[in-house]
Formats: C-alpha cells, sequence, structure tokens
C-alpha cells in the first residue's frame, strides 16, 4: 500500500463511477469522477519515488498512468473477470472523469456483479467509492465498496 504524507488533506475523499450495461458490444463502459485536487495529490503520491510531478507529465505520459492505477484498482467480475480498457480523460477545474470500458462480457449472467475497487484507497484512508450500475432491464443500484477496509461490492 502507498502512504505518503499529504501537504493539505481533509477527511473524506470520495469518487462515483457510472457503469452501463452495452449488450450490444459484450462490455460495461464506465465513467470515474473525482476531484482535481484529490487526484493530483494521489497521482502525486504514486509518482514520488520517481521523482516525478503530476503537473510536469505530458497528456500521453498521465493517460499512461491513469490506465495503470485504473487497472491495478478497479476489477468487477460478473461472474467473469471483465478486462478494463482505458479510453480517456477530462479534466475541469470542477473534476477529474476517467473514461474506460470493461471487456468480454457475458450479457446473460445470473450471478451477482462483484466489485473489487480501491481507487485512491491506497492514498486516502478515508477513500469512498461510489458505484451505479445501470443494468440491462433498465435498473439501477447503487452503492460504495467500501465497508471497513475491505472493498469489494456485490450488486
Amino acid at each position: 500500500m502507498l502512504h505518503s504524507p499529504l501537504k493539505v488533506g481533509h477527511e473524506f475523499y470520495v469518487s462515483t463511477t457510472e457503469l452501463r450495461v452495452d449488450a450490444e458490444n459484450a462490455r460495461l463502459t464506465g465513467v470515474m469522477q473525482v476531484f482535481p485536487d484529490d487526484w493530483e495529490r494521489a497521482m502525486n503520491a504514486i509518482l514520488e519515488t520517481s521523482g516525478e510531478r503530476y503537473i510536469r507529465l505530458s497528456g500521453e505520459e498521465k493517460d499512461s498512468l491513469h490506465a495503470r492505477e485504473l487497472a491495478r484498482t478497479f476489477i468487477v467480475k460478473a461472474p467473469e473477470k471483465l478486462t478494463l480498457s482505458y479510453v480517456g480523460s477530462e479534466t475541469t477545474a470542477e473534476f477529474v472523469r476517467l473514461y474506460f470500458t470493461l471487456d468480454h462480457l457475458e450479457v446473460s449472467h445470473e450471478s451477482p456483479w462483484t466489485f473489487h475497487v480501491w481507487t485512491l484507497a491506497d492514498i486516502f484512508p478515508s477513500q469512498e467509492n461510489i458505484i451505479t450500475l445501470y443494468d440491462l432491464d433498465g435498473s439501477r443500484n447503487t452503492n460504495s465498496c467500501r465497508e471497513g477496509n475491505d472493498y469489494i461490492l456485490n450488486l
């Protein structure tokens, strides 16, 4: 686990993620949103041993870092493990959005969705990852992946 002292911190960190079943392409499409100052501090903590600073990275280097971090910390099974493919990101003064897909989905699954999501939890011990899943039938389920120090959610 990465733990780095942060110059500026607060008590609560959160990400929100929307996942939608895309039956036509046998995948989930995903958008994760975080606050830009939290994301930058977390990326700087990850880069700390390399001596790099997030703000100095090129767009391509940032995307590579985002892709590695999501692949490491965002795992979904339904019942098979889905392969995460990073699509890109968007940053404004109000949010960072990470776009991705989770491929190789068997759309006729009967088992519950299992989410192992600890994105940024290595950096911020109080990180809360909230996920909303829009299923094929149009139903929507929202919950947090955090229960104590476990980052597992079944929907």
